[in-house]
This record gives C-alpha cells, structure tokens and sequence, in this order.
C-alpha cells in the first residue's frame, strides 16, 4: 500500500460538486421542468458558505435561472425540457472553488416512456442463474422449465434463457410464453418484452412452425424466421459475473441480487445475502464500487442493505472521498447516509434519504411521483438540509383531449440564521402537436401563467405575467450517408401587468451523422432571445458532442460557445494505446464565463496488470502527482 501515496508536489484546495436531478426523466415537450441540484463542498468535506455563486448551464435545453447562490450547501436550478428527446448534459461551475461538475439528462420522447421506466424483470431459476457484467446478460438454466421470468403481463417458463438487460430482449429454449389468458409452447423463443412482440418456432395446430408474435398470439412467417435470432450470446467473454438465486431488473437503473456471489473469472471474491448494481456503472470490477484510490486519496463507498427488493429497498451507505467533479477534485470527511426507496403498486414510486447521520450538517430528502391513471402525474420533492431550513418542489400535469395542463411549484424558508423565502409557481396549457399541412412538421399553442415572490435578507421582491407560446417541430430529415437535421422553433409573448416583455424567440437546429462504424458527430446551433437567458448565453450559441474510436485513439470530446459574449466550457476525455500493456491519456475541462475561467487538466501514463491499471497522474492545475489503482480499459 506505500506505494498508492500520493506524490505532492504542491497544496492546492479544490472542492467537489455532486450533482442530481429529480425527476430522472421527463417529456421533451419544451416545457416541461427537472430539479436539478448541486451539493457544493470544500476540500475537508463541510458545505460552501451561503451565497456561493454556482453557474449552470445545458447544451439544447435552458435554464430558468443559470447563476444560483448556496443555500446551506446547495443550489437549485430548473432545468426547462427541449423540444427533441435525447440526452441533455448539465454544467456546474464554481469559481470559488474552482471545480467543474457534469450531469446527463435523459429527455423522452412521450409519457408512455415514463411509464415503461418504472416496471421491471423478475427472473428465479431452481438451478443457476448469473448476470455477465461486461455484456449485460443475465443467464439461467434449470431442466424441466425450472426458470421463471415475469414482466408485467408477462410470463416465460423455460429450460434455458438468457436476457439483455439493456434492450430487454429474451431468447429461451423449451419455453411456455403466458400473456394475460392467453400462452403458447415455444421449442424457441426471442421476445422483446416492452414491445411484446417477436418469433419462435411454436407449435402451431399440432406442428412445429417459424412463427411471428403479438403478445401470446402466434401467425405463421410467410418466409419463416431466421435461426440466429435464437442464439445465445457467449457470457465466456465477460470478465466479471454475480451469481444469484433471484433477479430483479429495473431497465437502465438497477440490478438486484438475492444471495450473491461476485466473481472475477473463475475466483469468488465476496458473497452477500443482498446485493445492487447500478446498470449505469460500466464494465468495472465489483470491489472498486466499495473501495477505491483516486485524487491521491482513499474512496470508499460501501453499501449495506437492510432490505431489498422490487417494491422496498433499504441501504447504510458509507462514502468518503468521492471525486463528483472532473480531474483532480474531491471532498474529505466520512459520510453515513440512510437510502430508502420504494413502489406503491405500478403507478407510484419515491425515496426517503437521511443523509450525514451523525454529523453537524445532516439533511433529510423526500422524493415521491404518482400517476393517476394514463393521463395525470404528480412529482414531489422535500429537502431539509441541515435541517436549518425547507425547499419543496412540485410538478404535475394532467392531459385533456387535445391539451395539456401542467403545473411547476417551488417554495423554501430558512428556520435559522439570516432570513430568506422564497414562492414562484407556472401554469401552462399547451395543446397537442398538429401537423402543418404541406410542411414536414408538426406545431402546439400555449398559454402561461407565473408568479414569483421573494425575501432575501430583508430585501423583498414580486413579480406575476401571463403569455402565449407557438411551437414548432420539424420532423428529422434524413440527409444520405446517416447524416439527420432537426430543428425547433418556441415563440413567445409575456406581459406583467399592462407591460409587455420582450418577444422571445428559441430556436435550435442540430446535424447528427455517423463517422464511422464506431464514431459519430452531433452539431448544434441554439438562437435565443429573451430577457434571461441571452445575458447569460447571448443570442448566438454553438455546441458539439464528438465521440471518435479507431484502432488504438479514443477521444470524448464535448464544447459550447457562445458566439456573441465571453461564455464557454469544454470537456474531453482522450487515450491512446502505446501496447499491450501500456496507454497515455488526458481529461481536460474549461469553463469560462465574463471574464473568469476554470480549467482542469488530468495527464496519465498506464500501465495495465491484468484486470487492473496502474496509472501515473498530473494535474496541471493543482502540480500535484499521483498514483491510482483503475479499472483497465477495454482494449
């Protein structure tokens, strides 16, 4: 262990940001509103001082207040919806601390995605039953049909079967298909379980056939199927696995365990009565999730679960040392969080976190979202942090035929110390997309309504309007060689009293296309004018998200600039294969905004040793050396 000591070669306190957005999903409909929250810490792990500064920003999507200050810790933004679904990144920046955060937003495309996200796989097996990490595989097998799989009105008994966490697609062999009254024996089976659909070979009045599937209902292929869509995907590839006797899958969030055994190849490193994983957490060892060296520093993150399952789960968390920024930057101190989360039948869903037990700065969260029926929702949030002070936030939305209403509260006050409060709530009715006739595209019209009120240490503040909104979506453009143009057009007229605002016009335009087999480029031109967020951003902002892979070069590379004021941040993530064994690579970050910049700059050297990687570290701006125990990249 002498050797993970980190190398200083000079003191340089940074801090961290962790960042988080509730709800994790929302409709790109260009107004719907995520909460999104930035816990800013100095480098010994104690909360910022009120009033610091945070700047967020988002690339395709905006802000209702981009410059937020700290209020015990933390700083609320919300984020307003795009008008085109896909994943939105979020900057935080602190000057102060000179740290950079980033947070991906994932937009839908309509509510019934919504609805898809909180249902889940159940898979038991009375023989073995295994998830491969590497490819996101889960596979069982029990002679006899001795492994069941559930997802919704879905069952599937059978011999064999595996399942691809990340599409949802079954393949089984000696399967019985059940949906709803209605089930079907497959001798072979591929299902894709969202969409209910997809082939076998059946028997079919009395006899084996290809078959096509709705449901549990079999027509016969005119063509017959194709017999490699029944084979099995080879889990001799994945480096880590955890086996089980039950699984639960919530699609790209979690994994669940019962009675776990985590293996690395053949070797059994741990066993757990209960266990989760993160879908999101990437290819990496199991122990690294626990126990970590980065920064120069110990990091540890140990959960222990009191309970799990589908419906409740209940975790001790420990964490110290966590790096929630880019680069070199993370906080001290130990942290004891309590993590509850849970389903109220198929229609709700919420968690309760008591986070910094036995620390001065203990805060309690509440987070909880309910549908009623297809056509309304409701998601809330409470925060006590410190427990010196309140912040609730509220969306709701409820569909008519034709139109929507939606609903967008918050509301905080202080119990101690320097007075503040703070209300402002937005109602909006927006009516369904229309196409335009002759045009490739579609419109809506809405109308708006706001109020706001503050009280700052004693200063106080108000203010109301009302408005109209035109909406345009042109539909994607498909431009030859996977090249694809979309583009969107907001409109917009408020008044506060008898004074009307400024026109505002939003409007994006972005070019997507491939590169390569394994590279692709997205481009994107953002024309804003309104009265908040052109003093911020300007009238005039470009941004680009390139991912390039070939051979042994592979860059993430993602900017924004705007063309008419001094407003700019960049990040890319770089690495080059030198052998078999040896790579150099870099994280790099700016932020740069009226003046006052932020960078960050992470060189390293690898050296790979089997399932591990020992890396050399600089950071340019701290002009501290390191050495840190990594996962080994895919080679």
């Amino acid at each position: 262990m002498a050797a993970l000591v980190a190398l200083t070669g000079s003191a340089y306190a940074v801090g961290s940001i962790r960042l988080s957005n509730y709800p994790q999903l929302a409709v790109a409909d260009g107004h719907s509103t995520i909460t999104i929250s930035a816990e800013v810490r100095q480098s010994d792990g104690s909360k910022v001082a009120d009033g610091t500064p945070v700047r967020f920003s988002a690339a395709g999507a905006t802000f209702r207040e981009s410059d937020v200050g700290t209020v015990d810790g933390i700083a609320r933004a919300v984020l307003i919806a795009p008008s085109e679904p896909g994943v939105v990144r979020v900057t935080a920046s602190v000057t102060s601390i000179g740290t950079i955060s980033t947070l991906d937003v994932q937009f839908v495309k309509d509510r019934s995605e919504l609805s898809l996200a909180r249902q889940y796989v159940e898979v038991q097996s009375e023989g073995s039953l295994f998830y491969s990490n590497q490819i996101n595989v889960l596979s069982a097998a029990a002679p006899g049909r001795g492994v069941s799989l559930r997802y919704g009105g879905v069952r599937i008994r059978a011999s064999d079967l595996q399942l691809d966490t990340s599409s949802l697609t079954v393949v089984a062999v000696d399967a019985e298909l059940s949906v709803g009254e209605e089930s079907l024996e497959c001798r072979r089976l591929r299902y894709v379980l969202p969409q209910r659909t997809g082939v076998a070979i059946a028997l079919v009045e009395g006899r084996a056939a290809g078959v096509e599937l709705v449901a549990a209902k079999a027509k016969v292929a005119e063509n017959g199927v194709d017999p490699g869509a029944f084979e099995f995907r080879d889990v001799g590839t994945s480096q880590t696995s955890v086996h089980a006797t039950s699984v639960v899958v919530f699609p790209n969030r979690e994994i669940q365990f019962r009675h776990a055994r985590l293996f690395v190849g053949d070797t059994k490193v741990m066993s757990l009565p209960l266990y989760a994983l993160k879908t999101h957490q990437g290819p990496e060892l199991f122990t690294d999730q626990v126990v970590g060296f980065e920064n120069g520093s110990l990091q540890v993150n140990y959960p222990y679960y009191l309970s799990l399952s589908p419906s409740f789960t209940s975790a001790l968390r420990l964490r110290s040392g966590q790096n929630y920024g880019r680069g070199a930057s993370s906080s001290r101190g130990f942290f004891l969080d309590l993590e509850n989360t849970y389903l109220v039948g198929t229609d709700g869903e919420g968690s309760v976190t008591l986070s910094g037990i036995g620390r001065k700065d203990i805060s309690l969260s509440f987070r909880h979202t309910q549908r009623f029926g297809e056509r309304s929702s409701v998601s809330a949030l409470l925060d006590f942090p410190n427990f010196n002070s309140i912040y609730g936030g509220l969306n709701a939305f409820r569909s008519f035929k034709g139109y929507t209403v939606s609903l967008s509260a918050n509301s905080s006050k202080s119990f101690s110390g320097p007075s503040y409060e703070s209300q402002r709530a937005d109602l909006s009715l927006t009516t369904d997309r229309k196409p335009v006739p002759g045009l490739p595209g579609s419109y809506s019209i809405g109308l708006t309504l706001n109020t706001s009120k503050a009280t700052f240490f004693g200063t106080k503040s108000e203010q109301s309007g009302y408005g109209v909104r035109g909406q345009w979506f042109m539909n994607p453009l498909q431009l030859g060689s996977g090249m694809v143009l979309t583009n969107s057009i907001t409109v917009s007229q408020l008044w506060s009293g008898n004074q009307a605002k400024p026109f505002g016009i939003v409007a994006t335009t972005s070019l997507s296309t491939n590169l390569s087999r394994t590279s692709n480029l997205r481009l994107t031109y953002d024309f804003t004018k309104d009265s908040f967020s052109s003093s911020f951003f300007g009238n005039h902002r470009l941004s680009g998200e390139l991912y390039w892979a070939e051979s042994r070069f592979a860059a993430s590379v993602f900017g924004a600039k705007s063309l008419d004021i001094d407003s700019m941040n960049w990040f890319a993530d770089v690495s080059y294969i030198l052998g078999p064994s040896w790579r150099v690579g870099g994280i790099f970050s700016v932020d740069e905004f009226a003046g006052q910049s932020i960078e960050d700059q992470t060189l390293l050297l690898g050296y790979r040793m089997g399932l591990r990687e020992l890396a050399l570290t600089y950071s340019v701006r701290t002009g501290r050396f390191g050495i840190e125990l990594l996962n080994a990249p895919i080679r």
